[in-house]
């Protein structure tokens, strides 16, 4: 069996040489130089071979450890080479169905029908509020609980509004997801009358009594009192109270 000392002392000779381990298990050595570590195993019948690793960055324990895992999927009926092909696409497929990923092409997709500018600010808006925290996630791994964080931090700020149009664009990035195919649901919605709101202050209305003098005081202001004047012909009885 292969020692790690073994390992580094190997020299590259003229052609490639194999030094075995053990179940199939060997250490290549190039010409160049490289250290490669295969396995050699029988599926169905054929003799096949599956790269492991790179030596030293894979060490002589990782690389018996990554023969096992595909000695137990032997076992199983599974040939290694394929399952390892199959997680690289996924892996791959992974990757492009990030919430990122999703939240850009919908943007790209929406931003014909917006004005110039809300479409700089709905991209700013995930970049600093939403992408930090869920924009490398798989779409369809994400839950409630991770908008839930992402909302909280939003609201520490008071930016209770900006919370809600947070949670109404992750809404729409979802709902395109879910149409495109990449989920099948949108914990989006789960936020219904869970968010923080402001209270709307209103201005008190004026009283009758105070009316002249608020209109003389007005009268010192030119920039309003073409406005007030206006007002004043058209007064709304919402606005002024009657005692």
């Amino acid at each position: 069996m292969l020692t790690d000392k073994a390992c580094r002392a190997a020299i590259p000779e003229s052609k490639p040489k194999k030094i075995f381990d053990s179940q199939g298990l060997y250490l290549e050595v190039l010409p160049a130089g490289g250290k490669y570590w295969r396995l050699k195993y029988r599926y169905r019948g054929k003799e096949k071979r599956l790269a492991l690793g790179v030596y030293p960055n894979i060490s002589l324990a990782e690389a018996r450890q990554r023969r096992d895992k595909a000695k137990r999927q032997l076992e199983e009926g599974i040939d290694p080479s394929f399952s390892k092909k199959e997680e690289k696409r996924l892996s791959k497929e992974s990757g492009k169905n990030t919430f990122e990923c999703i939240a850009r092409e919908w943007h790209d997709n929406s931003i014909e029908g917006w004005d110039s500018r809300y479409a700089v600010t709905v991209m700013k808006r995930l970049e600093s509020d939403v992408f930090p925290s869920i924009g490398h996630m798989p779409i369809n791994s994400i839950r409630a609980p991770e908008l839930l964080e992402i909302v909280r931090k939003i609201e520490k700020r008071k930016a209770y509004e900006i919370a809600h149009r947070a949670i109404q664009t992750c809404n729409q990035v979802f709902r395109y997801a879910v149409i495109t195919g990449r989920t099948d649901r949108n914990p989006a919605l789960d936020f219904r009358g869970v968010l923080k709101t402001t209270k709307t202050k209103h201005f008190a209305a004026i009283d009758s009594s105070d009316l002249p003098d608020f209109l003389a005081a007005l009268e010192q202001n030119d920039a309003r009192l073409y406005v007030a004047r206006l007002t004043h012909r058209n007064p709304c009885s919402q606005c002024i109270s009657h005692s």
